[in-house]
């Protein structure tokens, strides 16, 4: 069986190599300088020129490691080694490359994405999915996510570190199906940003496979406040609720910086619409709000989003404070009108 199975492998390893269209690095010269091509260049270039080698030319697994070597951080290393897997002519001893790393978890990363990939599509091992865990109390969904399709979920949000990316992966991922409280917990460590982890954590409350076990999750809460937040929706209280879904001032601080990093108009929108959504801020924070942008048109825009989140919306006429125009005013208040 196991001669088999490396017959199976050495085939699907020949027709990959067959299946190059890449130029043959003829000799040793000019291996070398196709190198010094490389060394002439300095940060994001020599990056980007060891790229552009990894798409023109064959080259062998220690060729490879040669020229990664070269590049200074983790991450071009591994996306130079993943850009030449393609045209590799002996996977075979791919894995000399994983020495250039100085972590671990990056060689790791690095075979799932190479290796790992033609292993898994071969055929050739078919591992069993994880039996469903065994549980009595309070259930939304049937049969969560098994162990392999988590893992591999996993390993693809861990690669993306911008947290408003991971919590619209994790979303998609748990909306679709189901998940246990303690594969939500780990998905949604991975969110950095306090807000956006709060309101993951309260979207995913539908599709928890063990509801009774889901409050573990207030471990990965920093503040009381969002703590107790976590909990009135997983009890099942009205999450529009100004009581619950108020937000106090020292997390409306650290929100307002967030969002005032953002260099674009388009991701200022985009991170008050996650944050926001199941959050309430006082006209007054609105009227701060708005000043994140310079833009007239983008203020107005903010100012109309939040009409419907404010909690005492009998004082919204204070963010006409921050409104240059008397045309945006007017238009504000017209917007108000019509969502009486």
């Amino acid at each position: 069986m196991k001669n088999y199975i490396y017959t199976l492998v050495f085939v699907l390893i020949t027709v990959l190599g067959f299946a190059q269209n890449c130029q043959p690095v003829r000799d040793s010269r000019e291996f070398m300088m196709i190198k010094n091509r490389i060394l002439q260049q300095r940060g994001p270039a020599a990056f980007q020129a060891s790229i552009e080698v990894a798409q023109v030319y064959c080259l062998s697994s220690l060729q490879a490691k040669d020229i990664a070597t070269m590049l200074i951080s983790e991450r071009d290393k591994a996306d130079f080694l993943i850009y030449a897997y393609p045209n590799i002519t002996d996977v075979q001893n791919f894995f000399v490359t994983f020495d250039v790393f100085r972590s671990f978890g990056m060689a790791i990363q690095l075979y799932h994405q190479t290796i790992g990939q033609m292993m898994n599509t071969s055929n050739i091992i078919v591992p069993k999915p994880a039996p469903v865990p065994s549980y009595n109390g309070r259930s939304n969904c049937n049969n969560p996510s098994n162990k392999i399709t988590f893992d591999n979920f996993m390993r693809t949000i861990t690669l993306n570190m911008d947290s408003r990316n991971r919590a619209k992966n994790i979303l998609n991922f748990t909306l679709n199906g189901c998940v246990t409280s303690q594969q939500a917990i780990q998905m949604v460590s991975l969110i950095s940003d306090e807000n956006i982890r709060l309101d993951v954590l309260n979207r995913m409350i539908p599709n928890i496979f063990d509801l009774d076990n889901y409050s573990q999750a207030t471990s990965i809460l920093t503040t009381e406040n969002q703590r107790n937040i976590f909990l009135q929706n997983l009890n099942g209280l009205n999450p529009n609720n100004n009581t619950i879904c108020e937000m106090p001032e020292k997390d409306f601080r650290v929100f307002f910086q967030t969002v005032q990093k953002r260099s674009f108009d388009s991701d200022k929108i985009s991170e008050i619409n996650t944050t926001l959504e199941q959050r309430c801020l006082t006209s007054d924070q609105v009227k701060e709000l708005i000043t994140v942008s310079s833009f007239e048109s983008t203020r107005l825009e903010i100012a109309k989003k939040m009409y419907d989140n404010c909690i005492d919306k009998q004082n919204y006429f204070k963010v006409n404070d921050n409104l240059k125009m008397s045309s945006s005013r007017e238009d504000l208040n017209n917007y108000i009108q019509s969502r009486r």
